[in-house]
């Protein structure tokens, strides 16, 4: 039961500071159930609390508790029955660790595989013009393309199937999704 509405499961990855949660709240705005990122979400967490999993000091426990977070999320989505928009899913923490040429812990690569979502995955491309740093986000736009082309390759790995998202102002980014989906 659960594989027949994974289809609704809908991922938007790609280029950090690519414009992932500004495409994301133009899709909410028309309605759509997005969920936000779990590994921003950690961040913000860690930063305000001290935990020790920031990504650039601690890549395998920031990676375990997004994907903890990441878990929820999933389960969650699958529940509603909805369309969702996830900004990253799990796949990216592995992608991650991988990566870095880190191991995968086995809670990590047992979520992986029983959590799975459509077909095709938006991914925006990196974008020098909108890309931005913050504090939760700290990697260079260098950094920002290795990491977009691993995940592009990745993700393909696994059997989806990326569809990159274009180059253009938002309410059009959103259209390519919205017909791509065929929504």
């Amino acid at each position: 039961m659960a594989e027949a509405k994974t289809d609704k499961l809908i991922v938007l990855s790609g280029c950090s500071g690519g414009g992932k949660s500004t495409l994301l709240g133009e899709l909410e705005r028309r309605g759509f159930q997005v969920m936000p990122e779990a590994g921003r979400r950690v961040v913000r967490d860690a930063i305000e609390t001290g935990k020790d999993v920031l990504p650039w000091h601690n890549p395998t426990g920031f990676s375990l508790s997004a994907a903890r977070l990441a878990e929820r999320d999933y389960q969650n989505a699958l529940k509603s029955g909805e369309e969702t928009i996830f900004d990253r899913a799990i796949i990216d923490l592995v992608a991650y660790l991988t990566m870095l040429s880190l191991p995968i812990p086995d809670a990590l690569t047992n979520t992986f595989f029983e959590c799975r979502y459509a077909t095709t995955v938006f991914m925006t491309p990196p974008w020098l013009e909108i890309f931005c740093q913050d504090t939760e986000r700290q990697k260079s736009f260098d950094e920002a393309i290795r990491e977009y082309d691993h995940l592009l390759q990745f993700y393909g790995d696994q059997g989806y199937r990326p569809a990159i998202v274009p180059k253009t102002d938002v309410a059009q980014r959103a259209d390519f999704i919205v017909n791509t989906l065929g929504l």
